[in-house]
């Protein structure tokens, strides 16, 4: 699909995972958009552990080594 608006700036990839269980865990060569459209979990980097609840944006920067996944479903 052609894009309306051209910028610099391209998407290398696009997936939507519903219903996502497992956890991430990855270093991006690139800047990683994540949205979070349901569910709440935890994302970790730089040391650093930040709950995390939908709806919202995670933004991973190239080289930093980050992980983050949802709670099991039922916990509080």
């Amino acid at each position: 699909i052609p894009r309306l608006l051209p910028a610099a700036l391209q998407a290398t990839s696009i997936c939507y995972l519903p219903r996502k269980t497992a956890w991430m865990d990855a270093t991006f060569s690139v800047v990683d958009f994540s949205f979070i459209l349901a569910a709440k979990g935890d994302f970790h980097c730089a040391g650093r552990c930040v709950p995390v609840e939908a709806l919202c944006v995670l933004m991973n920067w190239p080289g930093a080594q980050f992980r983050f996944g949802s709670e099991p479903a039922g916990a509080t």
